[in-house]
């Protein structure tokens, strides 16, 4: 797990997976979930992904394998995802088994999913690395060469679906504008967060509040 997440918040990195990463065109995200099914069969593990990393989660725009509640928000915070390790060094990142990889065997989000084993590398567009494409399985599994090998094609043919997806490069106007936006819809998040948990505090008042009324001797 990780503290200090400050290397994936570089902004010539981010500016690409804005550009890129985080939203493929149908056709290509169907193209990139082909990827992560023969990723997942050819090393012969249940689950596979292609992880975009942003400044705080990984976001999974293709997959294969995920279930429950990560099949359907396809995120989860940075810190505990193993693809951080990948983006943050720019090399594969293996852990054969969990038990005795030290910087995962107490993973809240691996063990909530019974995650064992897990093999990423980097995925790099416009010279970034953006993400990674990764297996993960439910037993230890001793990664192999030939593995590493179908995860690097497979990064590779992932970047260069993701590179045509994109367009051309964002001129430095369009990338003032886009970072603009993000940062006006980050903060209509968190506008939205606060208000939310302000709600919350008030109907608990009113409830205590209620209960209290309601108390006998009162």
């Amino acid at each position: 797990m990780h503290e200090d997440l400050a290397g994936l918040g570089r902004l010539e990195r981010l500016r690409v997976v804005r550009q890129y990463g985080t939203r493929p065109c149908p056709g290509t995200a169907a193209r990139l979930n082909q990827l992560t099914a023969s990723a997942a069969q050819q090393v012969g593990l249940p689950i596979s992904t292609i992880s975009v990393l942003t400044e705080r989660a990984a976001v999974y725009p293709a997959f294969h394998g995920l279930s429950g509640w990560l099949r359907l928000v396809r995120t989860v915070p940075a810190e505990f995802a193993p693809c951080t390790d990948v983006v943050l060094t720019g090399e594969a990142y293996v852990i054969d088994d969990i038990e005795r990889d030290r910087h995962h065997r107490d993973n809240p989000l691996l063990r909530r999913f019974a995650i064992a084993s897990y093999a990423g590398v980097p995925l790099r567009v416009h010279q970034q690395i953006i993400g990674t494409v990764c297996v993960m399985g439910r037993d230890p599994h001793t990664f192999t060469d030939r593995d590493l090998r179908v995860l690097h094609d497979a990064a590779a043919e992932a970047a260069d679906l993701l590179h045509r997806d994109g367009g051309p490069p964002r001129t430095p106007a369009q990338l003032l504008r886009e970072e603009a936006d993000a940062q006006r819809q980050e903060a209509d998040r968190a506008a939205g967060d606060r208000a939310l948990a302000q709600s919350r505090a008030i109907d608990q008042a009113l409830l205590r509040h209620v209960m209290g009324q309601g108390a006998p001797g009162r």
